[in-house]
């Protein structure tokens, strides 16, 4: 701009503010919330984009995984796209932060090559990028390695909400959601994990324990960060998913299986609809959970993985075996205090030095990029920029009021529809 600052429009697809989980948004917003001497101008995919922001001349256009979902659950042909139809011929340089790059893979691969994106950040490891966005690596985009989370300030504030080792009320937590809905092998190891664990426990272990599963069980917010800074270990698994969901065409075969066979558990489904070439992966990554476990000072007991290689056995954290086979190995080391500790510091010390978790590293160096990409083209001042974003704001209020109330009525009527009514409402996607 001609005042040397960037204009940069953010693309997210998270719904009303007050719907917001702390973590995601940090994430999701984390240019807008630390990369000062930007003007930026937020909008979510859940509301209709006003036209004048796609005339816009913005700097850089940085759309995040929430808006990538948003992208997939509408698919490539819809009306909805065509509001972002003034990306294909922007000048901006379009910058994308995706997650889950297994689901819709072949969706995902045509957008970005479609809409012609200059930056992807996939979070799968880079082995995995032939078969899931093979035009992208074929058409010149830069394709370098994304993260689920990065260490933020607001990531390194947890370690205020973590206790002294010796006054946390449990010795082991754990909580996941119950049996996935598509056949990932990954996604059902850690639903099961907690019981596998309880089970090869036993009673009488003298562990103060709090391990549950499904949704009822579920924390979120601050009341989970709260919930892990109260435990001196946690359990884990890998992130990811076992299979490649190419396009919606799968997707909806899936859900229209387990329709006609309610019973049918995850290996049948993935043996009757999952093609052959698409079983049997490993797109896994480091999750949320392990940075957050870090910052908190929690010693993890995890099943061992890749971990994006941030995490090594007995050196970051207690390897677990999938089947806890090893369960009484694990609990002979969590009697030795100093050797937790040692794990615990290690694992702090290893997230903390990963230059790439670091927010103000990936900051600068994309909008270094787009500096370089902006070079000497006279940009509309910031008066000009502040005055779009005034219109914006007006003109979004009553999609934002309309939004809110559409979000609170869903969240009302969901948990009590059927699960079999839900998974139908999904063919309709």
């Amino acid at each position: 701009m001609q005042d040397g600052s960037l204009a940069i429009l953010i693309l997210h697809g998270m719904g009303p503010p007050h719907t917001w989980l702390k973590g995601v948004a940090d994430v999701e917003l984390m240019f807008p919330t630390y990369g000062a001497g930007s003007r930026y101008l937020v909008h979510s995919g859940r509301l209709p984009l006003p036209r004048d922001v796609g005339a816009f001349p913005f700097s850089a256009v940085i759309m995040t995984s929430t808006f990538m979902d948003r992208v997939v659950e509408h698919g490539l042909s819809s009306g909805w796209i065509r509001q972002y139809d003034f990306l294909k011929t922007s000048g901006a340089r379009k910058i994308v932060f995706p997650q889950d790059d297994y689901w819709q893979c072949e969706v995902r691969d045509q957008f970005y090559v479609d809409w012609g994106i200059d930056e992807v950040y996939p979070v799968c490891p880079p082995s995995s990028w032939p078969e899931l966005i093979p035009r992208c690596l074929k058409s010149g985009a830069r394709v370098a390695q994304g993260y689920t989370t990065y260490v933020t300030p607001y990531m390194r504030s947890l370690s205020l909400r973590s206790r002294p080792w010796a006054e946390r009320d449990f010795d082991v937590v754990y909580r996941a959601s119950r049996t996935p809905t598509a056949p990932n092998r990954l996604g059902m190891v850690k639903s099961v994990i907690g019981d596998r664990f309880l089970e090869a426990l036993g009673p009488k272990t003298g562990l103060k324990l709090d391990i549950g599963g499904g949704s009822g069980a579920m924390i979120v917010g601050s009341a989970w960060h709260d919930f892990v800074g109260n435990s001196r270990t946690i359990l884990g698994s890998n992130s990811g998913s076992s299979i490649r969901l190419r396009n919606a065409a799968v997707a909806r075969s899936i859900v229209e299986y387990q329709l006609r066979h309610p019973g049918a558990d995850i290996e049948q489904v993935e043996r009757d609809v999952v093609p052959q070439e698409d079983r049997g992966k490993s797109y896994t990554a480091i999750s949320p959970r392990n940075v957050e476990a870090a910052m908190l000072n929690t010693l993890q007991i995890l099943v061992p993985g890749a971990y994006s290689g941030m995490l090594q056995p007995h050196e970051h954290y207690i390897p677990l075996d999938e089947d806890c086979g090893n369960v009484r190995q694990v609990v002979e080391a969590l009697q030795d205090e100093a050797y937790c500790r040692r794990v615990i510091d290690a694992c702090r010390e290893r997230i903390l030095g990963a230059k790439e978790l670091s927010v103000e590293c990936l900051i600068r160096d994309v909008l270094g990029r787009v500096r370089t990409h902006a070079g000497h083209a006279v940009a509309p001042g910031g008066a000009v920029f502040e005055a779009l974003s005034a219109r914006y704001e007006s003109r979004i209020k009553f999609s934002q009021a309309k939004s809110r109330y559409l979000t609170g009525f869903k969240n009302m009527v969901r948990p009590l529809l059927p699960h079999r009514l839900k998974l139908w409402l999904r063919t309709l996607r």
